[in-house]
């Protein structure tokens, strides 16, 4: 399974790093990952360095969970339909049951690092991120693999 993840991503560098091209600076889509958020994205990436704003209330009968992270990219390769970046993903989820709402809400805290990939088919951008978590920071904490994925409108 890694060589087809290696092959694949060198395939695709290979393929873009022929070409440059100017980096759109505004993204807009969903991101779903352990480090970088699950709901609604925004992407702001001018030059070489960027970051992305997700954000996601979720409300069901038994509690209420307001999902907002704040990931910061920095490209390592600019190609034709293809780059190459590291992020550093920061993922806070703050949980208030309906036995004590507004009191003392139980918040789990996300950190993860590690390289990722962005496709561009003319508007639409996707990404996969694959890296090193820390789950639950302020509590348990855990380390884990950090698998993220997003799908935006580039404009």
């Amino acid at each position: 399974m890694k060589k087809i993840f290696f092959l694949l991503v060198f395939v695709m560098l290979i393929n873009s790093s022929i070409a440059q091209k100017k980096i759109e600076a505004n993204n807009l889509g969903i991101n779903a990952g352990f480090t970088t958020g699950l709901g609604l994205s925004y992407e702001y990436w001018p030059e070489k360095d960027g970051f992305q704003i997700t954000f996601l209330p979720w409300i069901s009968k038994e509690n209420t969970r307001f999902s907002f992270a704040f990931t910061y990219f920095r490209n390592l390769t600019i190609g034709k339909s293809v780059d190459l970046f590291l992020f550093m993903g920061n993922h806070i989820t703050n949980i208030l049951t309906k036995d004590n709402p507004g009191n003392n809400p139980h918040t789990i805290y996300n950190f993860g690092i590690g390289p990722g990939l962005k496709y561009n088919e003319d508007q639409i951008v996707w990404q996969f991120m694959f890296g090193y978590a820390m789950i639950d920071v302020l509590g348990d904490c855990n380390t884990s693999v950090a698998l993220e994925i997003g799908v935006f409108y580039n404009f």
